[in-house]
């Protein structure tokens, strides 16, 4: 049985929740390897206890930074939950050192997924002292030996191996999957796309979206800043802005609020998967403005969907996007006009990028390979 120790898990429906959600899934599916996970019941409806034929999910109360404290005395006293544990599954986020340490008491191996590394970009991303805090934390994380360190991305791969060179020869590359049967526009509600453009009269409209958290390391700033100058010329365009739940998120959507061109701007606080893909289905194009992604998951999802797409130069976005691509330069909102200024203009892409696919298949294969290995190691 794997152990996977997670802050969130279904039925929140994040991206991170939906990668290791079919992990779980098609590990029993196609192997037969059950799993438990562990998690934080981030909703006082959940049950605590969770038994299925793919395994086990153990809620614990109390917030994503706090349930750890539960969690540990827990599997203290309840040791029978983890006798049939093989290894402990992990990833890049809060309270991971905990992990680490249920799993030496476990005394069993421990992976990490690794998703992204900021290092001085900390400064940036978190205000105040709290630059500091997390720099050193995610220091501290990198001096802890895992057994084996599983990396979303080369680029990722790229930045972990130049600040621990010894990770290079126990780490492994497997890109996140994408479930393309959700994905196919054929499935997609025609009617509500009709709906959509109704309801919000869209039609003869220049059409941008985005989607993604409000943080800094998303970029959203540098996209309002491009959009809050460029709005008052082009009174034809319209950017939809789906802003997943984030700290900032409340400040960003004040800012919206504020400016004289809101009527340019629709956002929207969440949204089931149908509506974000017939949204996605009427937008010309996506914006992709990170300073930095470990993978680029919706980067990948808008280019299976053959959206042109305007991303930054950074981190994995080249890697995963295909179809028709401008690239503007990183931290630039006057760069990130250029480009809008040029798709508006219906000008011809920086690059025309063949079709990428990052099936589930390869995904559970290179999942399994990992924890076959750890497993066999003495």
């Amino acid at each position: 049985m794997i152990l996977f120790v997670l802050e969130y898990f279904w039925p929140r429906c994040g991206w991170v929740e939906a990668l290791f959600g079919g992990i779980v899934e098609k590990l029993y599916r196609d192997h037969g390897i059950r799993s438990a996970v562990v998690t934080s019941c981030h909703e006082p409806y959940l049950p605590l206890l969770e038994h299925h034929d793919r395994g086990s999910i153990w809620r614990y109360k109390g917030s994503r930074k706090t349930f750890w404290l539960t969690v540990l005395r827990s599997l203290v006293h309840n040791p029978e939950r983890t006798q049939n544990v093989t290894c402990v599954y992990t990833s890049t986020f809060v309270a991971w050192f905990i992990w680490w340490i249920i799993a030496q008491y476990l005394k069993k191996p421990c992976i990490l997924t690794v998703h992204e590394l900021f290092g001085s970009w900390w400064e940036i991303i978190k205000p105040g002292f709290m630059w500091q805090v997390f720099k050193r934390a995610e220091k501290l994380l990198l001096r802890l030996p895992f057994t084996h360190y599983h990396v979303v991305s080369h680029a990722s791969a790229t930045t972990l191996i130049s600040r621990v060179p010894s990770i290079a020869f126990k780490h492994s590359v497997v890109y996140n999957a994408i479930d393309y049967d959700a994905r196919n526009d054929t499935i997609i509600w025609t009617e509500m796309r009709k709906q959509l453009s109704a309801m919000y009269c869209l039609d003869g409209k220049k059409i941008f979206m985005y989607v993604g958290h409000c943080g800094r390391s998303k970029g959203i700033d540098i996209l309002l800043d491009a959009w809050e100058q460029r709005s008052p010329h082009h009174p034809d365009t319209i950017l939809i802005c789906n802003l997943l739940p984030s700290d900032a998120r409340n400040a960003t959507h004040a800012r919206i609020l504020s400016w004289p061109t809101k009527n340019q701007i629709i956002t929207f606080l969440g949204m089931t998967k149908n509506e974000l893909l017939a949204k996605v289905c009427l937008a010309d194009c996506i914006i992709i403005p990170s300073r930095s992604e470990g993978f680029g998951i919706f980067a990948a999802e808008a280019s299976a969907l053959k959206k042109d797409l305007i991303v930054a130069r950074t981190s994995a976005l080249p890697e995963v996007v295909s179809g028709n691509i401008r690239r503007f330069e990183c931290w630039s909102s006057s760069s990130l006009i250029t480009k809008l200024d040029a798709r508006y203009q219906q000008q011809w892409p920086d690059e025309i990028i063949p079709p990428r696919h990052f099936p589930w298949s390869h995904t559970i294969q290179g999942v399994k390979q990992i924890i076959d290995h750890v497993t066999s190691c003495p």
